[in-house]
């Protein structure tokens, strides 16, 4: 394969990891609103679920010597994310949910500035001021009536937490990740996150709502296509482009997110959301081009 054919393969694999992601919290907003499927339910049954299929396909050795940092790794990092993400879309849908989400990059990337003592770049001086006023006007512009998404002060924090979340889990993940591997790290964390999720939600304990059947492949969906696929997508993706390349790519994720709730869902934002959510985005890319060590070495968690 050529080198130029190289990179458009591993760019259309982290755009469709993006996408998949996206219509994975589509698929999760579904069966929270119309299902009566409780978050941290779903979030159980995604990491067990995701855990068994890895674990019985890579065949992971036992981390002898990181079994702590695992247990911080998938308990307060992926469990965590996941609980506050699916939480937040159950609360003020999927779209608002994913935008504030993202702003785990700028905060990642204030983060790096403040550990390393180094004074921030301009890009990531103007990503955290987009970031501020994309996050405000997808508030200020929450629509009173008719259309749109309103924000909720509960889904609010919800997003923000797991935006916070979501960067712990980034820059905890980064010397697990390189001590042990990524498919690794996520086989064995999904594993420990979904056992003490399943302390609280275990998996029998769902009374869902309505077709059964629906219920069924919706999940399975969240499980297998809005999880276990992307991840390896994103990871082939890796053996293409660097992972800047990839995680520019994956920034389709929320555009994803909000076009599938628009079509599937009709809960389209207002017009000022959308500028908001581009803020956000835009944000994500200036922090991505300036080059952060942890914003760019891993996949996204939710």
């Amino acid at each position: 394969m050529t080198r130029a054919g190289g990179r458009l393969r591993g760019t259309l694999f982290a755009l469709s990891a993006g996408v998949l992601w996206g219509l994975s919290g589509t698929a999760a907003q579904v069966l929270f609103q119309r299902h009566g499927i409780q978050p941290q339910w779903l979030v159980s049954v995604r990491m067990l679920g995701s855990a068994l299929i890895l674990l019985v396909v890579l065949r992971p050795s036992w981390p002898r010597g990181n079994v702590v940092r695992l247990m911080v790794f998938g308990i307060a990092g992926l469990a965590a994310v996941q609980f506050t993400y699916f939480a937040a879309i159950s609360l003020m849908g999927v779209a608002l949910a994913t935008f504030v989400q993202y702003l785990s990059l700028p905060m990642i990337a204030i983060w790096e500035a403040v550990a390393g003592s180094t004074r921030p770049g301009a890009r990531t001086i103007a990503a955290v001021g987009l970031a501020m006023v994309g996050t405000a006007l997808l508030l200020l512009a929450s629509p009173h009536g008719g259309g749109g998404m309103r924000v909720s002060p509960v889904g609010l924090a919800f997003g923000l937490l797991s935006a916070v979340t979501a960067a712990f889990y980034t820059i905890y993940s980064v010397r697990i990740v390189a001590d042990i591997g990524a498919s690794r790290s996520t086989a064995w964390g999904f594993l420990m996150g979904g056992l003490a999720m399943a302390l609280v939600a275990p998996p029998w304990s769902a009374h869902p709502t309505g077709d059964g059947f629906s219920v069924a492949w919706l999940t399975l969906f969240v499980i297998v296509p809005g999880t276990l696929v992307p991840f390896t997508l994103y990871l082939g993706s890796l053996r293409h482009i660097t992972p800047t390349e990839a995680g520019t790519a994956v920034t389709i994720e929320p555009v994803s997110a909000a076009m599938a709730s628009a079509l599937l869902l009709s809960a389209a934002l207002v017009p000022l959301q959308y500028v908001g959510g581009a803020a956000i985005v835009i944000a994500v890319l200036l922090v991505r081009a300036a080059g952060g060590r942890a914003a760019n070495s891993v996949p996204e968690a939710a």
